[in-house]
């Protein structure tokens, strides 16, 4: 069973303005109200949206979602009527059953801590001028004096790509490893240490 909360709807809406016609003022209202919700029991939270559906970063954008604690079903109330339009306003309309579980609950906490957004990716010629150098670093006398850089000598003294090498360094290099971070951590390596034995 739906609580009736809908007085901390009324607090947070007379709280300060909000212009409920309007996206911004929407949504600020929608994550106040929902953050108020939960403050004021933990059941409730935001209601999950798929990229599809009508959402506000990913959540419903007019209605919280109340999870059982016991049977971990979950109702969805609608607290804003005509959302977006000029007539909005706030209202108390809980579903008539439970469509939902903790799948599509939102902790209001967490709901919009940032995403790590991953590094830019670097043009064609910056990676290929980065992975010169480490290649440059591999057969440099202050490197791995493997003449050739990359490479690396077979039983029959046949030289052959070393590909996991070439593999590795490219991978980092594109998740925004530096050149000079890649030589600090090849100068870790065991062979190198072999080569400079008192560096």
């Amino acid at each position: 069973m739906v609580p009736n909360d809908f007085h901390v709807i009324e607090a947070t809406f007379n709280a300060k303005p909000y212009a409920l016609g309007t996206l911004e003022g929407q949504a600020a209202f929608v994550d106040d109200a929902v953050a108020a919700l939960h403050a004021y029991n933990g059941s409730w939270g935001h209601l999950k949206k798929s990229p599809s559906q009508t959402n506000i970063h990913g959540h419903g954008e007019d209605s919280a979602l109340y999870l059982d604690p016991l049977t971990g079903l979950g109702w969805a109330v609608d607290f804003i009527a005509s959302a977006g339009a000029s007539n909005a306003h706030i209202y108390w309309n809980p579903d008539v059953a439970s469509y939902y579980t903790i799948s599509n609950w939102i902790n209001p906490k967490t709901a919009h801590q940032s995403t790590p957004q991953p590094p830019a990716l670097k043009s064609r010629e910056v990676f290929y001028s980065e992975l010169k150098e480490i290649n440059a670093f591999y057969a440099a006398p202050e490197g791995l004096q493997r003449p050739g850089g990359m490479i690396l000598v077979d039983a029959h003294g046949n030289f052959y790509a070393d590909v996991e090498a070439l593999g590795a360094w490219g991978y980092d290099l594109m998740l925004g490893t530096t050149v000079n971070e890649a030589k600090d951590r090849i100068k870790q390596s065991e062979e190198w240490q072999i080569k400079h034995p008192l560096e």
